[in-house]
């Protein structure tokens, strides 16, 4: 239900099935850095909700992209931008991880979480993969 800049930003991290004739359904996240070490100048004119832009788009009138709904905050905003910086080259191989995981090919997938950890030490997500492989001794289970 969420537009296609919000659907970018979330990280697909387990399936399930909630109901034996329904199809299985994805878990997400939305993934958060509190380590930006970039200080954010605020406007004095700013008011809570109103978009800070990132200074590359200081220039672009954004009122023309407030009747498209929210998408422009997903590129334009400092804060949801700034909010996931520290992912960029981590998600794909998370991506890689947990597709690995999906088809049963565990090894590769260990592999692949052992990357991400190495990103990433305290990605809740990814121990979380890591553990439930470590129990099944790595052999995906029947």
């Amino acid at each position: 239900m969420m537009s296609l800049k919000a659907r970018n930003t979330l990280r697909k991290i387990d399936v399930i099935k909630m109901k034996e004739d329904l199809d299985p359904q994805g878990v997400y996240t939305y993934d958060l850095s509190f380590t930006t070490q970039e200080q954010m100048i605020v406007p004095e004119e700013h008011e809570i909700g109103d978009l800070i832009k990132l200074a590359e788009y200081e220039t672009i009138n954004i009122e023309s992209f407030k009747n498209k709904g929210v998408d422009y905050m997903f590129t334009l905003d400092s804060d949801l931008v700034g909010l996931q910086q520290h992912i960029s080259e981590f998600n794909p191989i998370f991506r890689q991880a947990f597709k690995a995981y999906i088809q049963g090919e565990w090894e590769v997938a260990c592999d692949n979480v052992e990357r991400c950890l190495e990103l990433w030490d305290t990605d809740g997500p990814t121990k979380a993969l890591q553990r439930y492989m470590q129990f099944y001794k790595f052999n995906q289970p029947s």
